[in-house]
Order: C-alpha cells, then sequence, then structure tokens
C-alpha cells in the first residue's frame, strides 16, 4: 500500500497504459485505488472518461481558487465550491481528472500553490485509498516533481530503445535531491523483438546504473573510487522489476475501445503481466514499510548495529508470478 507514480523523459514507452492498467490490477485484487491524473493533454482521463471537457482538470480548479493554502481540509472546500475531484472510473478504482488547465500550475503563482496544496490533498485522500497512482507528463516540470517527492514508489518505464534508457539516466540524475521515494525500472517491450531487446537493454541498464550481475540482487550500489563519473548514483534502491509487458496488438485494440487488459477476454495473457506487475510493485511497497519500520525501531532504541540485508531473499518470497514470466517470454 502507497502513493506510486509513474513517470518517463519520454514519450511513447506506455506510461499511461501502465498506469491505468496497474491501477485496475489492483481494484482487481480488492484494493481501493485513486488514479490522480497529472498530464495536461489527459490521457488517462480521456480513456476513462470520453464525455469529459479537456480542459475539466480537478487538481488544477482546486489549486486556482482564492484562500486554497489557508483552508484546513481541501476536500470539504473542494465540495463547498463545486469542484468535482473525484469521478469513479471502475470497480474500486477512482480517478482525478486531469485536463490542459493543468499548465496553469507550471509557472508563477500556481507552481507555489501546487508545493503546498498537492502534498496536504495526498494526506487528506490516503486513508481512503489503498493505492494512490500518479501519471505524469513526459518531463520533469514542476507537475512530475511534486508527484515524485509526495510518492513511496517511482515507476520509469523503459522500452528497450537507447533513447528510453538514456531518459531514465537523466530523469534518475535530475530527481537525485529528491529524497524519499524507491525507485522502479518496468520494461514494456514490442513482443516480436522481445527477446533481442530484453537482453540489449538489461545490459545496457546494468552497465548505466550499475544494477548486480546478480539475477535478484536487484538493489544499486553507492558510488565508489574509480567508479565513471557519467555514471548514476542513486542514494535509494533501485529495482529491475522480473515482469516484462508486451505491447502486443491486442493492447492497441484494447486502448481504441477503451477497455483495461481485465475487461476482454482475450486479453487474459495481458492481464496475467500486470497482474504480475502489480505484485511485484506491492510487494517492493511492502518491503519499503518493513525496512522503514525497522530503521525507526532501531534508531528509536538507540541501537548502532548494521541493520540485516534481507530484501532480497524477501522479493524472492512474494514475487510468485516470475515462473509465468519466463514461461511467457520463451514462449514468444
Amino acid at each position: 500500500m502507497g502513493v506510486i507514480c509513474f513517470t518517463s523523459l519520454k514519450g511513447g514507452v506506455g506510461k499511461t497504459t501502465l498506469s491505468l492498467n496497474t491501477a485496475a490490477a489492483l481494484a482487481k485484487k480488492g484494493a481501493e485505488v485513486l488514479l490522480i491524473d497529472l498530464d495536461p493533454v489527459a490521457h488517462a482521463t480521456r480513456f476513462f472518461s470520453r464525455d469529459l471537457p479537456r480542459s475539466e482538470a480537478s487538481l488544477a480548479k482546486l489549486c486556482l481558487l482564492p484562500g486554497v493554502i489557508n483552508e484546513s481540509c481541501l476536500v470539504d472546500f473542494a465540495v463547498d465550491n463545486k469542484v468535482p475531484l473525484l469521478r469513479e472510473a471502475r470497480e474500486r478504482l477512482v480517478l482525478l481528472p486531469g485536463g490542459a488547465e493543468l499548465r496553469h500550475l507550471v509557472w508563477g503563482r500556481g507552481a507555489n500553490i501546487l508545493k503546498h496544496v498537492l502534498p496536504k490533498l495526498i494526506s487528506e485522500l490516503k486513508p481512503s485509498f489503498d493505492y494512490i497512482i500518479f501519471d505524469t507528463p513526459p518531463d520533469f516540470s514542476i507537475l512530475v516533481r511534486n508527484a515524485i517527492a509526495t510518492s513511496d514508489l517511482v515507476v520509469v518505464p523503459v522500452d528497450g530503445s537507447a533513447m528510453s534508457i538514456d531518459c531514465l539516466e537523466q530523469l534518475s540524475l535530475d530527481a537525485s535531491h529528491i529524497q524519499g521515494p524507491r525507485w522502479v525500472i518496468a520494461r514494456s517491450m514490442v513482443s516480436k523483438q522481445a527477446l533481442r531487446l530484453r537482453d540489449m537493454s538489461e545490459k545496457k541498464i546494468r552497465e548505466h546504473l550499475q544494477i548486480s550481475e546478480t539475477e535478484k540482487d536487484l538493489f544499486s550500489t553507492t558510488e565508489s573510487e574509480g567508479q565513471d563519473e557519467n555514471l548514476v548514483n542513486i542514494k535509494s534502491p533501485l529495482y529491475l522489476l522480473d515482469t516484462i509487458v508486451y505491447r502486443t496488438e491486442e493492447q492497441n485494440k484494447l486502448t481504441f475501445s477503451a477497455k483495461t487488459a481485465f475487461e476482454s477476454v482475450a486479453a487474459n495473457k495481458l492481464a496475467s503481466q500486470y497482474l504480475s506487475l502489480a505484485n511485484e510493485i506491492d510487494a517492493i511497497l511492502m518491503l519499503s514499510e518493513e525496512e522503514d519500520a525497522e530503521i525507526e525501531n532501531h534508531q528509536n532504541s538507540n541501537i548502532n548495529d548494521q541493520l540485516p540485508n534481507e530484501k532480497v531473499e524477501k522479493y524472492l518470497r512474494v514475487n510468485t508470478d516470475k515462473e509465468y514470466n519466463r514461461e511467457m517470454t520463451s514462449s514468444l
């Protein structure tokens, strides 16, 4: 359980498709999920609400209300001012719509208000949802920076191209000053080239982001003596997810039909991939909570002994879909 941000500097890597289908997967598992569309283009909003005007961005409307910074309860303030914050998208899946008005929050007074309003709004909404998911624009604007800072986990989609991996590296550098969230690499690939691109992209990721060669030792190391100065030094753990989501023709058909992978019998295999992805993300969030609790307990007890590092072992225990991913990959 937690706040998850899907983001990438590169467009066309399947970020919105991953975010909305992951939200649907978590809802399918019985969780209450809120999907926040922070993209002014509002693809996620259009997917779930074809009847909404493109400019109807709830967060922007709330931020631009006079006196919003001084309000003690933003949800009540939105209701009093007739700002429809949330809309039901699917069963157990709620949408906070995006739209063109979000551009008013990118600079000047709007940007300053956003920095105060977004964390407070998330704090108010957290008790009502098991997961809150951000879908962000392909940039590093203040919208994205605040979403990352508010999140427990940042998911960066990589499609196997050199540009996609370069953007991942640049994003990690740009966001290195933001403390708190864990970082996850989610691979989304075209099935006809999946095997070749998987090997190529994983090799480049490991070379440039220093992910261990051990099969499941997926945590980045700190900067060491003699290390290439161009390599990324990520302070928090960096996870390379085992699940690969393949961008098939069936996925394209679902997008045009405004259906998630769980709303078509023909998409069973695709739905299994998203469930596997959701399971991995959920597992990492649980491990993060356990690690934070351990650190807090040790600090409160004034114990200076080194904490046991059992994250990889725990991750292996909870990642129950590993065998399926191997079978699915080998069949392509």
